[in-house]
């Protein structure tokens, strides 16, 4: 199986570790596409650790409270939009 997830902001240390660790927890193998604006995590493994993995990005993650810390260390005058992770469906 395979699982392909769109962040908008994945340049928080924190959350770049958790996504790796738990890859490597779940035996999953794949990459992450960072780049200003949008990020790309595709994994690929069995069904279980797809299902386990998906919970760990799309519910137990706060992505928003990433950004908001590093908000707070910066000017940050910028309006940006919120940051979340989306499954994005494949075939």
């Amino acid at each position: 199986m395979v699982s392909v997830y769109k962040i908008n902001d994945l340049s928080h240390k924190k959350t770049r570790f958790k996504v790796d660790v738990n890859a490597q927890e779940n035996r999953l193998t794949g990459c992450a596409v960072i780049f200003e604006g949008i990020n790309v995590v595709v994994v690929e493994g069995g069904s279980k650790s797809i299902k386990r993995y998906g919970k760990l990005m799309l519910r137990r993650i706060n992505w928003a409270e990433a950004v908001e810390d590093e908000e707070e260390d910066g000017d940050g005058n910028e309006e940006k939009p919120v940051n979340k992770c989306i499954l994005v469906p494949t075939k």
